[in-house]
């Protein structure tokens, strides 16, 4: 198989994975808010406290904008990783579609079709809107600090204020692996990002923009990393419970 069309075909999986992790992530926590309000336990353990419950249910909250926001982006990703696979496919195997023998990519939308001409006439060198990235780390930037920080800080005060008084059920188990995911998810993002290793990422705009997303992107390296290890560490505890 073409190299340029595995990548684009990782790309294209990498991206699917993701929809489907923010969308268990999204159930887990409003389960897991659930469970909150209905048994006052969160993760196993006992939390009788209205601060918890607001600040669990603001997380959640957040975290149903940001995934939103965040699909939007995702399926913008999917669609452009599409297209590049499409026309690596069809320079290396010929035309693909309907029309068996056709000089031309058979793609229904004229929008794709006008752009797998773009992509040809370039070299495949047509750069991802820049908007995307930008919007994309914003966002991540809002998840980090309003959902799973929250979260995760919550998950280590209350294994540190209250004891645990049952063993850790499934879902509670699946709650927290979806906390070390999330920081991982948004680790390694920042980090593309300030070393300018994803689609668009060079197209960066002026140097006050370019300090802009180093700042960010500083920040959500310190903050995914830390939190991260917060989360571990109320999770040895909860299995040691």
């Amino acid at each position: 198989m073409n190299l340029n069309v595995l990548c684009a075909a990782l790309k294209l999986l990498y991206y699917v994975v993701l929809i489907l992790y923010h969308g268990l992530d999204f159930v887990m926590d409003w389960y897991s808010f659930h469970i909150e309000l209905t048994d006052e336990t969160i993760s196993g353990v006992p939390a009788n406290s209205i601060a918890v419950k607001v600040l669990f249910g603001f997380s959640c909250v957040c975290c149903t904008i940001c995934t939103a926001a965040l699909l939007r982006v995702y399926a913008y990703y999917i669609k452009y990783h599409f297209l590049y696979l499409y026309v690596a496919a069809f320079e290396d195997y010929g035309p693909v579609g309907p029309v068996e023998g056709s000089a031309s990519i058979q793609i229904s939308d004229d929008e794709l079709r006008e752009n797998a001409s773009l992509f040809i006439e370039n070299g495949r060198k047509t750069v991802v809107d820049p908007k995307y990235p930008l919007a994309e780390l914003v966002i991540s930037v809002a998840e980090l600090t309003l959902k799973d920080d929250i979260q995760s800080g919550l998950l280590f005060w209350v294994s540190t204020a209250y004891t645990f008084t049952r063993q850790l059920s499934w879902h509670s188990l699946l709650f927290s692996i979806c906390s070390l995911l999330a920081h991982l998810k948004l680790f390694i993002c920042f980090v593309t990002k300030l070393f300018r290793l994803g689609e668009g990422e060079n197209v960066c705009g002026d140097r006050s923009r370019w300090d802009f997303k180093c700042c960010l992107c500083v920040f959500g390296c310190i903050g995914s990393a830390t939190f991260e290890g917060l989360t571990i560490a109320y999770l040895v505890k909860a299995l040691q419970a």
